[in-house]
């Protein structure tokens, strides 16, 4: 069983692929869990596991024992793949689930040691050098003198804070060191941050570490923030009406560019509102998820793999402020 049996309209069997169904049925089954369901749903529930497990085991195939991931068997390592799968790892590793599916915390180690290899004297991480052009397109940050450094130093310093109580010994002590360096780099360029991806996800970063420059963060990010409650480098059109008999019928989706980085960076917009803001539910947070819903495409999924499963957490995170789970039902 799968969420969306064939990855999101995404065919082949790269590791993105396996990340993607992993990350999805195991963001359902939090839902379920945080929505008291998952009892009642228990035979499903199952069925879920076995296809997690086959998921998990095809990125392991790709898992060197050096730390790193890379998209295809014969494909050279990614630290922005690296760090995307870590960070999935460490929501399916939940202690009640352990019977079910298990992540070695070896493997969490052995990233997080391999990852600070990548990281620069400055405290922001690289791309390895055999990606002139990143396998996520967000990662290509422009706005500090070419370089792709923000979005990806922010996207790794997320993965290593979540995954920080899995590690042990030195690398606990190297990855703590790690983070508080990627931390200084991005409260240090803050004021440089022009793009509404980079600083959807630098704000979360920040927040989710405690940083003393998240609150700033927060106001920046909500300064870019678009009139119909969503985050975008780019204007996003609402999905137009067709009148028959006076009646206007909502019309499918249009393909707008922009329109998956406009999805990750909301519902990463979307979790730092709740980190800053605390617990319960506004008016902001109500019309970002009425957006992000209308960004839907027609198999449950949104535009891409990586803005689904982004979008997926932030939704289980607002269906569980919200309490109203018949409107925030994900099955």
């Amino acid at each position: 069983y799968s969420m969306f049996p064939d990855g999101n309209g995404r065919f082949g069997k790269g590791t993105e692929f396996h990340a993607f169904n992993l990350a999805s049925n195991t963001w359902q089954l939090h839902y379920l869990r945080l929505t008291n369901q998952l009892q009642s749903n228990w035979g499903l529930a199952k069925r879920v596991f076995e296809q997690m497990n086959i998921e998990y085991a095809a990125i392991m195939r790709r898992f060197s024992s050096h730390g790193w991931v890379s998209i295809w068997d014969t494909a050279k390592p990614s630290v922005w793949l690296t760090s995307w799968c870590i960070k999935i790892f460490q929501h399916v590793s939940f202690q009640d689930w352990e019977d079910y599916i298990y992540v070695d915390p070896q493997v969490f180690g052995s990233a997080a040691m391999w990852l600070i290899n990548y990281q620069n004297i400055d405290g922001a991480f690289a791309e390895t050098e055999y990606y002139q052009r990143p396998l996520h397109k967000a990662m290509e940050n422009k706005d500090l003198d070419g370089k792709r450094n923000t979005s990806l130093t922010a996207h790794v310093l997320i993965s290593l804070h979540e995954i920080a109580p899995r590690l042990e010994g030195e690398a606990k002590k190297y990855c703590s060191t790690s983070r508080q360096r990627a931390v200084k780099y991005l409260e240090r360029n803050l004021p440089k941050i022009k793009n509404a991806y980079d600083m959807a996800i630098t704000a979360y970063a920040l927040a989710i570490s405690g940083s003393s420059e998240a609150n700033a963060a927060h106001g920046k990010l909500m300064q870019m923030k678009h009139p119909g409650g969503y985050w975008s480098p780019t204007k996003i059109d609402p999905n137009k009406f067709r009148d028959e008999n006076n009646v206007p019928y909502l019309q499918p989706k249009d393909k707008q560019i922009n329109d998956a980085l406009a999805v990750e960076a909301t519902a990463y917009a979307l979790l730092t509102l709740f980190l800053v803001e605390g617990g319960g539910v506004t008016i902001l947070q109500d019309q970002v998820v009425t957006w992000m819903n209308t960004m839907r495409l027609g198999n449950g999924g949104f535009i891409s793999t990586v803005d689904t499963v982004v979008a997926l957490e932030a939704l289980v995170t607002y269906s569980y402020n919200s309490r109203i789970k018949d409107i925030t039902n994900l099955k």
